[in-house]
């Protein structure tokens, strides 16, 4: 019995591995496009927690609209009397079961504005969803690129590191012959230490970017190992910046859920203004009764008014608050302007000092591979050159 549950309890276990596995990720192209990085970012947490805050939008939007809509109810009473003297059923039960409709028929605004002002919330935080997923395809490409910058930075480093190397490995030989110093032995060590270190610096930074590629990617155990350099057209003419602020400050989605929350701040506010005023109801019932009166109707119906007279300050309290919220929202809408305002104004900047940046580095770059080749021909003539030149004064 026992090795018979021990045996269930591990086949348990192996399904439940198996299932596992069956729901793990798929591994990432290896090599791994930009294109292909931003599609597998959508299921981002940042981008699921802005998805549930537009549902919980939705769902109070949902719930104002059915506060104004038809409302059903059943009620029973189980009633237990004793009749009065002039009543002729002496019967002892007197119980009893409605049935009610009501509706809002109108308020004076007051619905209108909750519903507006719900509905411009869904807007701004439809644009907020939006906009969290700018941001965050954003900081995909960002994390993207220091990958690639991190690989051509380790490159750099370790050509630096092998040609020190070899200068110090060559110093040895000359050393043992006598032909070298120890003191020019050891700065030239040093030179050959102090580029290993900054290459194991430029290794770690290749494995940090790709872990924060991979938290961007949401796969935080999936480090990309290869990555695709993207075609970027730099020669392409810039917008000016006036044009650049006019697109911005008509498309960006912030502003867009700044703006739209502004709304609904002042739909709020009227709302609040209105909470007071008179209130119509539409309202039938049928009735069935255990013990018949004069006044058991089956069935009624009729207009019911309902106008609030003191509320101990609720309204006004309600009223102020929503006040505040509307200079509060005024506020960071206008910051926002300012903000995008100066974004694209510096955005425009840098993308003209990358420009001239990009054409400065092609000019070192190109200087650079005719350096490395000019190092690796000296190096080949400074082997047949070891055992014949009577002072390595080229080390120096």
């Amino acid at each position: 019995m026992f090795f018979r549950s021990l045996y269930a309890m591990i086949a348990f276990l192996l399904s439940f591995s198996v299932s596992a596995q069956e729901h793990t990720l798929p591994p990432l192209p290896q090599p791994l496009s930009l294109e292909q990085a931003l599609a597998l970012s959508a299921n981002h947490p940042a981008i699921q927690l802005a998805e549930s805050g537009l549902a919980v939008v939705e769902a109070d939007a949902a719930k104002v609209l059915a506060d104004s809509g038809l409302k059903i109810s059943a009620q029973a009473y189980l009633t237990a009397i004793e009749p009065t003297d002039i009543t002729p059923d002496r019967s002892n039960n007197d119980s009893k079961a409605f049935l009610r409709a009501r509706k809002k028929l109108y308020d004076f605004g007051y619905t209108e504005a909750r519903e507006s002002a719900a509905q411009n919330a869904v807007k701004s935080q439809q644009w907020q969803l939006l906009s969290e997923r700018q941001k965050h395809q954003l900081d995909v490409v960002e994390k993207f690129f220091e990958v690639l910058v991190s690989d051509k930075n380790y490159v750099l480093k370790d050509e630096e590191m092998t040609l020190a190397f070899l200068k110090y490995d060559k110093a040895k030989d000359f050393n043992e012959l006598g032909t070298l110093s120890d003191i020019e032995l050891l700065r030239l060590e040093n030179i050959y230490r102090e580029r290993l270190q900054l290459r194991r610096v430029a290794e770690q930074q290749q494995r940090l970017s790709r872990l924060k590629l991979a938290a961007a990617l949401g796969r935080p155990d999936d480090l990309p190992a290869d990555l695709t350099m993207p075609e970027v057209d730099w020669k392409k003419p810039l917008p000016d910046i006036e044009t650049v602020i006019e697109k911005s400050l008509m498309n960006n989605p912030e502003l867009r859920t700044s703006r739209d929350a502004v709304l609904a701040a002042k739909e709020k506010l009227t709302a609040a203004q209105s909470s007071q005023n008179l209130t119509i109801h539409g309202e039938m019932q049928l009735a069935k009764y255990n013990r018949e009166t004069g006044t058991s109707h089956p069935a009624s119906a009729g207009l019911v008014f309902e106008l609030p007279l003191y509320t101990g300050g609720a309204s006004q309290a309600e009223a102020a608050r929503a006040r505040a919220v509307l200079l509060e929202q005024q506020a960071l809408l206008q910051m926002t302007e300012l903000s995008i305002r100066q974004a694209a104004v510096e955005l425009v900047m840098q993308l003209e000092t990358l420009r001239a940046d990009i054409e400065a580095q092609q000019v070192s770059a190109d200087y650079s591979e005719l350096y490395l080749d000019k190092n690796r021909d000296f190096y080949e003539l400074e082997v047949c050159l070891l055992y014949t030149s009577p002072s390595p004064l080229y080390l120096n």
